[in-house]
C-alpha cells in the first residue's frame, strides 16, 4: 500500500478529510509534499481540498472547537466557503499549540 504518505494520499482520495498518524515531523511534511504533488498533477482537484476543509470547519464550528461565526479572509464563514478557498485557509486559521 506504498509508504505512510501515499496511505494518506490514497485515503484523501477515497473520502478522508483528516490525516492522522504520522510519527514525525518528517512523515508529515513528506505527506504535504506528496499531497502538494498530487494537486499539481491533477490527481486530486482543488475542489476536493476545498470541499474536505468545507467539512473540517464545519465539525469543528459545531462542536465549538472554532466560533461558529469564525470568518475566513472576511470573504466566507464556516457556512458558507467559496472555491477555491482553502489556499488562504492556512494563513488564516488559528494556530492551535
Amino acid at each position: 500500500f506504498g509508504d505512510m504518505a501515499q496511505r494518506g494520499l490514497k485515503a484523501f482520495e477515497a473520502g478522508t478529510d483528516l490525516l492522522l498518524g504520522a510519527y514525525s515531523e518528517a512523515q508529515t511534511r513528506e505527506t504535504i509534499n506528496v499531497m502538494k504533488d498530487a494537486l499539481t498533477k491533477g490527481a486530486i482537484t482543488q475542489q476536493q481540498v476545498d470541499t474536505s476543509v468545507l467539512r473540517v470547519l464545519k465539525f469543528k464550528a459545531q462542536w465549538h472547537i472554532i466560533p461558529s461565526s469564525f470568518k475566513l479572509s472576511g470573504k466566507a464563514s464556516a457556512t458558507v466557503l467559496a472555491p477555491p478557498a482553502s489556499a488562504e485557509l492556512v494563513g488564516d486559521l488559528p494556530r492551535w499549540g
